[in-house]
């Protein structure tokens, strides 16, 4: 029996619900970003990429990771899928991984990507996560994630 995300002798997973979908600890080295950190950090989209990825880090050394990333459970021919859908109606530069080379389930997350990539950096083993195999649902997911997050940014700027 080799070791997976749901290793469940070095963590412990919670089967509450939120919002359709399961709230789970998940290991790191399990989850594949859709989006490409590494990309925003040399390009600094939208020309303030680079200072949103360090507040971001500030936060999160200072108050923890506050929300769970939202991942997708699919499968490499349903990533290649999404990929070309993604490519083709994107207006920006977004940068999309590749899909990973895993046989069966891919952990994808949706939203929460620089989150990730702050929580490998600072060394993180787990990581607190909203699971479903809905993309509708990760989409509802995300949206509410995003407004909750510009409340708050809206009002500690007032």
């Amino acid at each position: 029996m080799g070791i997976g995300p749901h290793d469940t002798t070095l963590i412990a997973t919670s089967t509450a619900t939120y919002e359709g979908a399961v709230r789970e600890i998940l290991q790191l080295p399990f989850l594949y970003p859709i989006i490409s950190v590494a990309h925003y950090r040399q390009t600094n989209v939208n020309d303030n990429y680079k200072q949103r990825l360090a507040n971001t880090e500030e936060s999160i050394l200072k108050n923890g990771m506050v929300n769970p990333l939202v991942v997708l459970i699919t499968n490499a021919a349903e990533w290649e899928q999404r990929l070309r859908i993604m490519r083709v109606g994107s207006q920006d530069d977004r940068e999309f991984t590749k899909t990973p080379n895993v046989d069966g389930d891919i952990y994808q997350v949706m939203c929460g990507c620089k989150r990730l990539w702050i929580a490998k950096m600072a060394g993180y083993t787990h990581i607190d996560c909203l699971v479903t195999r809905s993309v509708e649902k990760a989409g509802e997911i995300c949206s509410a994630q995003r407004k909750s997050r510009k409340a708050i940014d809206n009002t500690s700027h007032s």
